[in-house]
């Protein structure tokens, strides 16, 4: 376990090293994820000051809130509240939050804008608001664009664009 573990603070240091914020916090997280090895205090101490670094370079730091109102999050405005709240709205916040042992023993209930979703109780767990944004051409051939989206982008917002950007239909994959 401590080769992997050191395995993975040496790739997040790489990525960390070429500006790749999301791919350095993914293995910080990974290299504290491992369990029952003979340094586990010294590597834990260097992924933590890592994503110390990260957390400095304009990234918010996942916070989050007890008895959330989610009267905004619900098709209907109804006024039921979340044990526990956060809202993504960074890889880094993402991968603090998978990593987070406390909120893994939680239930999970993902929601975006709220329009699709109805409240009828009060919801006994940890709700994430995924605000996750971003609309990037991967591949561009004369004949088809092949375009990442993050889940967190408004799907009329994205239609917009396509439409801005000349591509005339979307197909999910």
């Amino acid at each position: 376990r401590y080769f992997a573990a050191n395995a993975a603070l040496s790739i997040a240091k790489i990525y960390e090293a070429r500006n790749d914020k999301e791919k350095a916090a993914y293995f910080y997280h990974l290299c504290l994820g491992f369990e029952n090895h003979e340094y586990k205090n010294s590597l834990d101490q260097k992924a933590k000051a890592g994503i110390s670094r990260l957390n400095k370079q304009n990234w918010t730091i996942m916070q989050t809130e007890k008895d959330k109102l989610l009267k905004s999050l619900n098709t209907f405005g109804i006024a039921a509240s979340a044990k526990l709240f956060c809202e993504i709205t960074n890889p880094i916040q993402l991968n603090e939050l998978l990593a987070d042992k406390e909120l893994s023993k939680e239930n999970k209930l993902v929601v975006g804008g709220g329009s699709n979703i109805l409240f009828t109780q009060n919801f006994d767990g940890l709700v994430i608001k995924n605000s996750l944004k971003g609309i990037e051409v991967v591949v561009e051939t004369e004949t088809e664009v092949k375009v990442k989206v993050q889940a967190g982008e408004v799907w009329h917002n994205f239609v917009q664009w396509c439409i801005e950007n000349n591509y005339a239909r979307s197909e999910e994959h």
